[in-house]
């Protein structure tokens, strides 16, 4: 038998396979395993902790997208800032100041 690679995701249609057996273990009157921990009720509160961890996994998902955004946005609202910053020392102290290259801007003697 080939190793499994518990690390990797089961693929979305054999997850479907294995809820569809389940829904129709749920028709079989007389099932008995013989390994307790295959019993209907065991494998049906399985099938709840994947779907809540799975739930848990797409709201986590959400929050971690929004999270991103809100940090781009100010992340460029703070660089608009800086660039117009940058722009209003040169406008105060003239392109070839010592203030202009202290914030980033280079002196026309620096320019080819």
């Amino acid at each position: 038998m080939a190793i499994k690679d518990k690390t990797r995701r089961i693929s979305p249609k054999t997850l479907a396979q294995d809820l569809e057996s389940l829904e129709a273990l749920e028709t079989v009157t007389d099932y008995a395993p013989a390994n307790s921990n295959l019993t209907l009720a065991k494998l049906k509160t399985l099938r709840d902790n994947m779907l809540g961890k799975q739930s848990n996994e797409t709201q986590t998902a959400a929050l971690a997208a929004a999270a991103r955004d809100d940090a781009t946005a100010i992340e460029w609202e703070l660089h608009e800032a800086v660039v117009a910053m940058r722009d209003q020392v040169v406008a105060q102290f003239g392109r070839p100041s010592n203030q202009a290259q202290s914030v980033g801007r280079k002196k026309d003697t620096e320019r080819k």
